[in-house]
């Protein structure tokens, strides 16, 4: 499962419970050149 249908599906839980509005991918992520070692840029 790809990172972005992981955010898509927490994201009610988010809004909810930590009250965020948005939420952006940056990085290797957003360029589609992550590795397995890769962090995840919010």
């Amino acid at each position: 499962m790809d990172v972005v249908t992981i955010l898509r599906e927490h994201t009610p839980i988010l809004k909810k419970e930590f009250g965020v509005e948005s939420i952006g991918v940056f990085g290797s992520f957003a360029h589609g050149d992550e590795q397995p070692d890769s962090d995840l840029n919010l």
